[in-house]
């Protein structure tokens, strides 16, 4: 995740890509990131 965010200060738009093949895997996974995005602040 750190370098998620160290990438996003550097670039205008981040986009992320979650495996979404499998039941609701992809929602859920954006949800996690979301999280531990917003607990860093």
């Amino acid at each position: 995740m750190i370098e998620v965010v160290r990438l996003a200060y550097k670039v205008r738009n981040t986009h992320l890509i979650f495996n979404n093949c499998d039941e609701d895997k992809g929602q859920r996974n954006g949800l996690t990131f979301l999280k531990m995005l917003l607990a860093h602040g």
